[in-house]
């Protein structure tokens, strides 16, 4: 074998060698790759918003006390709306429907809207104080986020705004059936019988829960924390530890509260409602503003 190609066969082996550390190091030739993904646990943002309002008992209507900064809210619903709360079973002349409220936020890059329709019975049943009045109030809605944005958590909280405790029955959504997230309260009473079911559409995705009392994930004005005792929380929950977890897709949720006034007649009862989204950038970088 000549000098020649003993040289030549060196060369080749060396060039291959420094090809291969080139790619393992991130050097020469360039290689297609796609999204960049970020590399540690992802970071949250969120959004909120919160109103308070006091029903009339007797005409129906709802007047709204306080509106927070980032909220939008309107009186009734919308024909387009994914969400409702209607009447099930109603073999009670005394049941009263209210005017319910919608509570709006949004921002670049998402959207959420959930409906609060409060009901009510006079006279429901007879305890050994006396005939009671019962509040039945019902909250839907959903969101959905973009630009990269992954929600991992779109959820609303009834409140009843009462320091003692009131609440007889809660309940919420828990599965998704038909692509929509449903749930139905009875009230208790002594006669006959009367039943609110609410339901929204939603992607079938992750957990569809709900709790009462204060939840980590869901924050309500600060004045609010006296009446956790008569408060239920409905969301949209999922993992949030990788960038793949999360959803752009609408989620959210129905939830119920049932209330019970010991007193004969009816009372102007004051409640509000909160609502919260939770989302982290699916990508190395997001637009800003979320």
């Amino acid at each position: 074998m000549t000098g020649n190609t003993l040289r030549k066969r060196a060369l080749l082996s060396l060039s291959g060698t420094a090809l291969i550390a080139g790619m393992t190091c991130g050097v020469g030739p360039a290689m297609a790759s796609g999204p960049q993904r970020p590399a540690g646990h992802p970071k949250t943002v969120s959004a909120s918003a919160s109103f308070s309002a006091t029903a009339n008992a007797v005409s129906g209507g709802v007047r709204i006390d306080s509106v927070s900064a980032d909220a939008t809210v309107a009186r009734g619903t919308t024909a387009a709306a994914r969400y409702t709360c209607i009447v099930e079973t109603k073999k009670h002349r005394k049941l009263v429907g209210y005017k319910p409220l919608t509570v709006h936020n949004g921002g670049r890059s998402h959207s959420m809207t959930w409906l609060l329709s409060p009901y009510s019975v006079k006279d429901a049943r007879v305890l050994n104080s006396g005939p009671t009045f019962q509040v039945e109030m019902c909250l839907v809605g959903n969101g959905h986020s973009w630009n990269f944005w992954h929600q991992w958590f779109d959820g609303g909280a009834i409140v009843l705004k009462y320091a003692r405790p009131m609440m007889i029955g809660s309940k919420w959504g828990t599965k998704v059936v038909n692509g929509a997230a449903m749930a139905t309260l009875n009230f208790m009473l002594g006669k006959g019988a009367a039943s609110i079911g609410g339901s929204t559409q939603v992607k079938n995705y992750a957990t569809h829960s709900g709790d009462t009392g204060g939840d980590p994930n869901l924050a309500v004005p600060k004045a609010w924390r006296k009446y956790s005792i008569n408060r239920v929380n409905a969301f949209y929950i999922s993992s949030h530890d990788l960038f793949f977890q999360g959803t752009g897709s609408s989620e959210g949720n129905v939830g119920h509260a049932l209330y019970e006034f010991d007193t004969k007649g009816t009372v102007d009862f004051k409640y509000g409602a909160a609502i919260q989204v939770r989302a982290f950038c699916a990508e190395v970088s997001c637009p800003a503003g979320f």
